[in-house]
């Protein structure tokens, strides 16, 4: 799941990702909507933790914006 909403902000190219976008992603394949906002925000949680080691950041974006990708100290 981490990776499918990493590819989903990766492909903003560092602008900002909708969050319906994110769940979209991790419903790929999926007949249903299975996953729910707290699902991508714990998920998002875990990832924002791996990827901080590498100096990578994945900030949300005003209210209701999204989120997107920061490499260093971009």
């Amino acid at each position: 799941m981490e990776a499918r909403i990493l590819g989903a902000i990766w492909k903003g190219k560092g602008q900002p990702v909708q969050t319906e976008v994110i769940l979209d992603a991790m419903d790929r394949g999926i007949d249903t909507k299975s996953h729910t906002y707290d699902d991508m925000k714990i998920t998002l949680h875990d990832l924002r933790k791996r990827l901080k080691s590498v100096g990578i950041t994945i900030p949300n974006v005003g209210y209701a914006r999204g989120y997107r990708i920061v490499f260093g100290g971009q």
